[in-house]
């Protein structure tokens, strides 16, 4: 059956190379490939955003935590749609001053000057290039696990992904990953309806498996409801996990491809109603697995035992492609971003171009991109497991660039020493945890590290000797923010 399998993941990918290529055409600009002329629509851009935040592993994580946790796992995931209304709440309407630039750290640069925006550039390469190849390893593991015929030839086949995402990402730029990432997206969701129908058409007996499944504790509303040690933990995640605001280059970058800050708005707040009700579409496929009469060991990943079943050919096909969609549209959207904050961040500083006279130019960011999607490769090649990647590469941002950003965004501006000696003092905290110790931190210690950041910002500004129009001066232009509390 490997045949019809591969057809589908081959019509998927040539389909995928052929929309990319399609609506790369005319990009002759930095700014066309870096933001798309900010003339892409509000829906392609929150159906792009949403494609980004999904990646490879959530179909298989989310399944098998919705099939064991049931309302609890619901209730964890619908932090992170509050996650998304906090930044457009707080964060993006206060953004009008940024309107025009091309990544957070020529925002950051605009106000603190060269060293913070290359500070953030480096930063938030680092991150892409770490996201783009946990993607990659994602696709590794797959074939490796999905096609075990294919084990000697799992490493071409996944280096004809990632050049595949390198191929369209690198030519069409912003407008191309966008497009791509609908496309792709849409097959996730397509995912759900057919999965239920299976489950449910092939259930021996529906009603005793619906009492069956109202038994389990973690199924049931009553017993979820009752005052214990899950739903304190449940609720405190309410407290501080929608704190954590994820502002990374990929997802912000949405914003700079925004026409105008209502544009964005308006991007972040159909994700946040997006991002609610795609973890009811995975609680309803592990309420139809239980109801259908499916029991999981616990050893066995549901993603996996779902591939398995033998319901129809082609099945297997299916759900690889669309773990692969998701595994593209997240990889293509961090390319983008790390080519674009190093062509248009770091570049003009170190070929000497300080002050910005000779403007990027797309042939560089082009290199750049290839450069950086096959040193993701690498790194996905020979790192031995996909948190190793998420803990050195990927959690360092979060402290040392985000939360100064979203000081800035809400006015307060130190001065340009104070926030580099916060970067410098989170960075060797982090270096000497992760890097010398070998720790691997959990959501809440980055939670705690988050918020030191911020005091650390603090200390520094008043320590340091003050400067004019410093500290908490507000925002320039708060007209958007003026307009939305009077809506």
């Amino acid at each position: 059956m490997i045949q019809i399998d591969l057809l589908i993941i081959s019509l998927f990918l040539l389909i995928t190379l052929i929309i990319g290529i399609y609506y790369g055409r005319g990009v002759k600009t930095f700014q066309e490939y870096a933001v798309g002329s900010r003339k892409i629509s509000t829906t392609v851009l929150v159906l792009s955003l949403i494609a980004t935040i999904y990646g490879g592993g959530n179909l298989s994580t989310r399944l098998d935590v919705s099939y064991r946790k049931g309302l609890c796992a619901l209730l964890l995931d619908l932090t992170a749609p509050m996650n998304l209304y906090i930044s457009m709440r707080f964060i993006i309407v206060r953004m009008k001053e940024f309107i025009g630039h091309y990544s957070i750290a020529e925002s950051m640069g605009s106000i603190y000057g060269k060293w913070v925006r290359m500070a953030t550039a480096l930063f938030g390469i680092i991150m892409c290039i770490g996201f783009f190849a946990i993607q990659v390893k994602v696709g590794l593991t797959i074939i490796t696990t999905l096609f075990p015929e294919m084990k000697d030839l799992s490493t071409h086949a996944t280096l004809f992904t990632t050049l595949l995402i390198i191929g369209y990402a690198t030519f069409g730029g912003a407008k191309s990953v966008a497009l791509t990432d609908v496309y792709q997206f849409l097959l996730f969701g397509l995912c759900f309806p057919i999965l239920v129908f299976i489950f449910l058409y092939h259930a021996k007996n529906p009603i005793d498996g619906w009492h069956k499944l109202m038994k389990l504790p973690q199924f049931n509303p009553t017993k979820i409801s009752q005052w214990n040690d899950m739903l304190k933990g449940i609720l405190a995640c309410f407290i501080w996990r929608p704190l954590l605001l994820s502002l990374d280059p990929a997802r912000i970058q949405r914003f700079y491809m925004a026409s105008s800050t209502q544009q964005a708005e308006r991007i972040f707040s159909r994700t946040a109603i997006i991002r609610t009700i795609i973890p009811l579409l995975f609680l309803i496929v592990a309420i139809a697995l239980h109801v259908g009469g499916h029991e999981i060991p616990k050893s066995q990943n549901v993603l996996y035992y779902i591939i398995e079943l033998t319901y129809f050919p082609g099945i297997r096909g299916m759900l690889v492609t669309v773990i692969f969609a998701l595994l593209m549209s997240t990889a293509d959207s961090y390319l983008h971003a790390a080519s674009v904050l190093f062509t248009g961040d770091l570049w003009p500083v170190l070929t000497s171009t300080v002050n910005h006279v000779s403007k990027p130019t797309l042939r560089v960011v082009r290199i750049v991109s290839v450069c950086m999607g096959m040193l993701g490769f690498w790194i996905a090649y020979y790192a031995t497991h996909i948190s190793q990647i998420f803990n050195k590469l990927v959690n360092p941002y979060l402290p040392i660039v985000t939360m100064p950003f979203i000081m800035t965004v809400l006015g307060f501006r130190p001065r340009a020493a104070a926030l580099l000696g916060s970067m410098g003092i989170n960075s060797s905290i982090l270096l000497y945890r992760i890097y010398y110790k070998g720790e691997s931190l959990s959501e809440k210690q980055l939670f705690i590290l988050f918020m030191l950041s911020a005091l650390m910002l603090l200390t520094f500004h008043y320590l340091l000797p003050k400067r004019p129009h410093t500290g908490w001066v507000g925002i320039p232009d708060s007209s958007a923010w003026d307009l939305q509390n009077q809506i």
